[in-house]
């Protein structure tokens, strides 16, 4: 069953209902409520003076959470976010803000919090436009993403296809390492692109063979092959 939250007309009874002396079972039963859902509404809405329900304090407060439902200020308070903001203008990064925070404001915060907060002036999270009275931070970011790019959503890079017979294809007898003449190659490049090394394996005997790959041409990689 959907919850329906608790109209003005019923708090207005809830209030008829307590000043008659009856008890909150009893309310719950008339208005067709669960009990605890009546009993937390008056405990929640008494006023601090007379320590009686309000019907008028209850749906101001319903009203005004209404109306920030879905709002989360990103930063704590006003200090914070001016402390973040300045030092995002000077091209310092949000994991260098959350680190030097402590320091000079003795408040900790995280640079995913910064993100957030950075990506939350824009409407659909990055995905529209700036939101009115809000001010675009992402230009200050070293690499100026327009839209979150979280961890695990990155492109793929594709594997080049290779033409010749695939490794599943080839005779079961070469898994089992009883013959001489059965190798294996592969090519092997540094982490900063330059040209690398090709390698061949002789499987059962466990001979390796290295030559240097003179470019990454498929014509150098089958020179190297021939022994």
């Amino acid at each position: 069953m959907r919850y329906q939250h608790i109209s003005i007309e019923e708090r207005e009874k809830i209030q008829e209902l307590l000043w008659k002396g009856i008890s909150i079972r009893s309310i719950a039963k008339e208005l067709g409520r669960n009990t605890s859902s009546i009993s937390r509404e008056i405990n929640r809405n008494k006023s601090p003076v007379k320590n009686t329900y309000t019907p008028r304090i209850a749906q101001v407060r319903s009203d005004t959470k209404k109306k920030s439902r879905g709002r989360k200020e990103r930063l704590k308070n006003d200090r914070i976010r001016s402390y973040v903001v300045t030092h995002l203008k000077m091209k310092w990064s949000p994991e260098q803000i959350a680190g030097r925070i402590h320091i000079d404001l003795k408040e900790t915060i995280s640079h995913e919090a910064i993100y957030q907060y950075i990506y939350n002036q824009i409407h659909r999270n990055g995905y529209g436009y700036v939101k009115p009275q809000h001010e675009d931070l992402r230009q200050y970011l070293r690499r100026r993403h327009k839209r979150r790019q979280r961890k695990g959503m990155r492109k793929s890079h594709c594997t080049p296809h290779f033409n010749g017979v695939s490794i599943e294809n080839r005779p079961k007898i070469v898994d089992r390492r009883t013959r001489i003449g059965d190798w294996e190659t592969d090519t092997v490049e540094s982490c900063k692109g330059k040209v690398g090394v090709n390698t061949l394996l002789e499987r059962k005997s466990g001979l390796y063979l290295i030559s240097k790959l003179k470019s990454k041409r498929s014509e150098s990689y089958y020179q190297s092959n021939c022994f």
